[in-house]
């Protein structure tokens, strides 16, 4: 006959109705023991490896989604300042078309102010070459810096054409444009 500390999980009364008193004593206590510890054959929690082997997976995970993510970050500040700059030469064609000159950024009623990425300016200027507006988007922290100018040139009839150009700085900086093309 079996030990009770060896019996099978389940049992039945009938297998241990012969059975002497001390067994039957050792076989409750192996149900208490049972009871209180699940009697599982197998293990209930992590080990440290299975959790460190989670821990690197995740750091790899983290350490390739987090550059990514920053990218698109800027990604999105980038494309607020060319969408406002472009804004701003528009609306400069416009002012221009009703008032024969630019005006500044207040002039516009665009309501377009400073953000937490750029600061925006735009500045018209009358020169010996003509009329323009430089505006500017300055980033505050760690973007590309955006320019944009309009100009007007007299057209090969004769009229007057505007002109627009929207330049693109390196990290941290804004273009500075002089004439009608992007430095370099």
């Amino acid at each position: 006959m079996k030990t009770p500390l060896n019996m099978p999980l389940v049992h039945k009364f009938s297998d241990y109705r012969n059975t002497t008193k001390p067994e039957v004593i050792l076989l409750l206590k192996s149900f208490v023991r049972c009871s209180i510890a699940r009697c599982s054959k197998t293990p209930l929690g992590f080990t440290l490896l299975e959790l460190l082997v989670v821990i690197a997976i995740l750091s790899l995970l983290a350490a390739i989604a987090i550059p990514s993510f920053l990218r698109q970050t800027n990604r999105a500040r980038e494309a607020e300042a060319k969408t406002y700059v472009g804004a701003i030469n528009r609306a400069q064609q416009s002012y221009f078309t009703e008032n024969w000159k630019f005006g500044s950024l207040a002039d516009l009623e665009m309501g377009i102010s400073n953000s937490n990425n750029y600061s925006y300016d735009s500045n018209p200027s009358i020169s010996a070459t003509g009329s323009s507006a430089l505006t500017t988007a300055t980033p505050i922290s760690g973007a590309r810096g955006y320019a944009g100018k309009v100009w007007l040139a007299p057209g090969i009839s004769g009229d007057v054409t505007s002109y627009t150009l929207l330049c693109e700085g390196l990290d941290n900086s804004t273009p500075t444009i002089s004439g009608t093309t992007c430095p370099n």
